[in-house]
């Protein structure tokens, strides 16, 4: 995961083939400026730790040489099977080289947009998403309507043509949609998994600029806080 700090701004991305995520946040005070991989281990393992407790991570950066580097989360005021902890250093080695340039990546316009409520967005995909992960790819057909946003999914048993050998579903949910009328095909995992990161929003605005772009996930006017996901394919 890329971590870098300037000014009041921390920025956190992480990508891999066919996502990506990204994170500014603001803080009170002026941060050093930080420009480092942080391993994707550590990320996990702290976001285990933070999971038992409300209280403010520190970070902590050493004055090691470039390739030397090393990260220290401290995490206080322990919760759950961390209780009378008072404090826990999570210390791990910054890997080493620049981080690809991502800024490509990330759509500066689109032709169709659409503002959803993130709770029916889930409620409509988990069962597709439990009907397409039985089948050989688990996607779903994102179709933005005018004022709606259809998903249809199939699990297809075989290479057979999906009227012959298929289960079909398809979900509907009310959106303020804006441009063309468009239909991508997506991961149902990589959706999910960027729905619920934005669980605790109330809505999501999704972004397509055509079926070969990123699609844009983000909390409804928030820039600071987005998710890209490769499409799969142009629908049929």
């Amino acid at each position: 995961m890329l971590l870098q700090a300037q000014g009041t701004k921390l920025t956190m991305v992480a990508a891999d083939g066919y996502r990506l995520s990204r994170v500014i946040a603001t803080v009170d005070n002026d941060l050093p400026e930080i420009d480092m991989i942080v391993p994707l281990r550590a990320i996990k393992e702290l976001r285990q730790l933070t999971s038992v407790t409300s209280a403010p991570v520190a970070l902590y950066v050493t004055s090691a040489s470039e390739d030397n580097k090393r990260i220290i989360f401290h995490v206080t005021n322990g919760e759950g099977k961390f209780q009378g902890i008072t404090g826990i250093d999570l210390v791990t080695k910054a890997i080493a080289g620049p981080y690809p340039n991502y800024h490509p990546l990330i759509p500066t316009s689109w032709t169709t947009k659409a503002e959803i409520n993130v709770a029916d967005l889930i409620s409509a995909l988990r069962p597709l998403r439990a009907l397409v992960r039985a089948g050989m790819v688990p996607s779903v057909t994102l179709s933005i309507q005018e004022g709606s946003v259809v998903f249809s999914g199939y699990v297809q048993s075989s290479y057979c043509s999906v009227e012959e050998n298929s289960d079909q579903g398809k979900a509907k949910v009310d959106a303020v949609t804006q441009g063309e009328q468009q239909a991508v095909i997506l991961n149902s995992n990589y959706l999910w998994d960027a729905l619920q990161s934005m669980k605790d929003v109330e809505r999501v605005a999704i972004e397509v600029t055509t079926s070969s772009r990123p699609v844009v996930l983000k909390p409804q006017g928030d820039d600071d806080c987005l998710h890209l996901i490769m499409p799969m394919g142009p629908t049929s």
